[in-house]
């Protein structure tokens, strides 16, 4: 059966041949406009009128979120800012703990060296000094006894910081320099200053002073100039070290600050697609 129907929202008065296979035990039918199956409905009056399409009818596809539950789309979105979180903090950290290290290297490695080579130049002064002390001594054995022990604390102080820097210091322009030391000078100088005592023991004054004006005073001004190196060389790597720290909090500042923001942003964005994908439906069902 043809049936004369109009469409609900069609300001106009033309009727159009719209449907067919009309069932009158259920008042409804099927409507073939646009090349499309709709269902219509015949009302009381007689008059047949296009309906919404039955849920067993193909649709026309919305959006992604449309097509899920609001429970679904709330999940999601937490979801999705709990995965945000997790990736901000967890950048974080990473860059914290790279920072952490930045410092220690800076702090227990290059400044303890640099504080060990000073150390170890001032005990070179403290020998320098007594060897000096001893030679002005005349007939006082407590101010001899007494610059001998410092020699000796001097001498023992030494020993350990050269034995910790050689466990240390591994590889670098470092090691060369602290290889040059152990091997080269501080041998010869250890060598020249048992001499010196044992002439100063002896009451070979002369003897004393002229090897301390000669060869003990070469073998100790090469000793300075190869720890003054290491230091230097020690310094420069903790003022790279910290510049190095600097610059990588102020890089992690910026990065993580780019991250909020993003996070951010994203947020806001899920939160409006979140609330627009509930309320436009409810509104154009009212």
């Amino acid at each position: 059966v043809v049936l004369e129907a109009f469409y609900e929202n069609d300001n106009t008065s033309t009727h159009r041949k719209i449907a067919r296979a009309y069932n009158p035990a259920t008042g409804c039918g099927a409507s073939t406009q646009s090349k499309k199956v709709r269902p219509f409905f015949i009302d009381e009056n007689g008059i047949g009128a296009l309906s919404r399409p039955f849920p067993n009818y193909r649709q026309r596809s919305g959006t992604v979120l449309n097509n899920l539950k609001i429970g679904t789309r709330l999940s999601c979105g937490f979801g999705i800012l709990l995965v945000l979180m997790v990736l901000v903090g967890g950048y974080s950290i990473l860059k914290i703990n790279h920072l952490n290290s930045d410092i220690h290297e800076l702090v227990n490695n290059r400044m303890d060296k640099v504080e060990q080579a000073n150390h170890f130049i001032d005990n070179i002064n403290i020998i320098a000094r007594s060897l000096r002390n001893l030679l002005l001594i005349d007939n006082d054995k407590n101010l001899a006894t007494m610059e001998s022990q410092r020699i000796s604390e001097a001498l023992k102080a030494n020993k350990e910081i050269i034995e910790q820097l050689d466990t240390t210091v591994k590889q670098g322009q470092g090691r060369i320099l602290l290889n040059k030391s152990l091997t080269e000078v501080r041998p010869l100088f250890l060598r020249h200053l048992e001499t010196m005592l044992d002439l100063i023991k002896n009451d070979q004054q002369r003897d004393a002073k002229a090897l301390l004006m000669g060869d003990f005073r070469k073998i100790q001004g090469e000793y300075f100039k190869v720890m003054n190196e290491f230091n230097e060389y020690e310094s420069d790597m903790a003022d790279q070290a910290g510049k190095q720290a600097e610059q990588g909090a102020a890089t992690a500042t910026r990065v993580i600050s780019l991250c909020l923001a993003a996070a951010l942003g994203f947020s806001v964005l899920i939160a409006f697609l979140l609330v627009r994908s509930i309320t436009v439906p409810i509104r154009k069902a009212a």
